[in-house]
């Protein structure tokens, strides 16, 4: 059992989608992003186990006093991940290396350094292993002021321009998303979906959406609504290289916003040996649609990650 070969925590349901066929590429060909892993691209057969996977996350931090008045921003963090055992992995994030070990009563992986408690969920792998994507939180070990950092992150063995040069036609990927929400008071919840997203090789493209349709859960203070269905859109994007960059739309109204500051923003890359999975991050700010005591809106965040096979099998 690897960490990326076996989530820790109820696996998602997966949906059957089309097989990726194979084409030529066509005029010069962009670089793309460089490997993830240490060892270089994915590689068939490769496994996760003893390689260092560098990626990039969206964190929502907060920095909450102790009457839960805080201050809430997104910003870009890279990581890296490294498995050292069944039970055990490293994580390097804003410059801190730590331990984390298997906590079967958290159902994740967990840390302290500094008084502030690490804790990593593994949400879903890949049936070859090779691609995961989960949460990341940082938080207080002790009270409830202090700094908080929280987001997702979507990594794996990703595969090279080579390969997604070499797919062809419009292919189908489909699997599962995560979001969390959360106000500037340190209020939230999160939800889960299903993920859509499709790739034209012929027109170098990918698009997507991601349909929230289950509640996972909510913190902060007690009967914080919870998140109704909604659908979250990824607009057409060009495929450069490995990975893509694209907007992302919720509807004024939608998900707890009132309004959004402008459309939210989402990266991803192909995964694995055969380019068969398109995975990604994606964030959004704006403002809450319900009103806090005060009649103030607070302003709010979202942030999610997800995971889609071509052949999820």
């Amino acid at each position: 059992m690897t960490v990326f070969g076996k989530s820790h925590i109820a696996m998602l349901g997966i949906a059957l989608g089309g097989c990726v066929s194979s084409g030529a590429p066509e005029g010069p060909l962009d670089p793309g992003r460089d490997p993830t892993a240490s060892t270089g691209y994915a590689e068939p057969g490769q496994e996760t186990f003893g390689v260092t996977l560098t990626d990039t996350m969206q964190l929502a931090g907060l920095d909450l006093d102790d009457e839960s008045n805080g201050v809430l921003n997104l910003r870009s963090a890279e990581y890296a991940l490294t498995q050292v055992s069944d039970t055990e992995f490293t994580i390097l994030i804003d410059g801190t290396t730590l331990t984390l070990t298997l906590d079967e009563a958290l159902d994740g992986f967990y840390g302290e350094l500094d008084g502030q408690a690490y804790e990593v969920l593994v949400f879903k792998t890949s049936a070859s292993g090779q691609s995961s994507f989960g949460y990341l939180s940082v938080t207080p070990d002790e009270g409830f002021d202090g700094r908080y950092d929280y987001g997702y992150w979507a990594t794996g063995l990703n595969a090279s321009a080579e390969t997604v040069a070499a797919l062809a036609g419009r292919v189908e990927y489909l699997g599962n998303a995560s979001i969390a929400i959360t106000d500037s008071t340190g209020n939230g919840r999160w939800a889960f979906g299903d993920a859509v997203f499709v790739a034209d090789f012929r027109r170098n493209s990918v698009e997507g959406h991601v349909d929230i349709i289950d509640n996972f859960g909510s913190f902060g203070t007690e009967g914080r609504p919870q998140v109704d269905p909604a659908t979250i859109v990824f607009e057409s994007a060009e495929i450069v290289g490995n990975g893509f960059e694209m907007n992302v739309v919720i509807e004024d109204g939608d998900l707890g916003f009132e309004t959004l500051n402008g459309d939210g923003v989402a990266s991803g890359q192909f995964y694995e040996a055969d380019g068969g999975v398109i995975a990604g991050t994606f964030s959004a700010s704006g403002i809450e649609a319900d009103l806090d005591d005060d009649g103030v809106s607070n302003g709010m965040t979202i942030q999610g990650a997800f995971h889609t096979e071509s052949d999820p099998g």
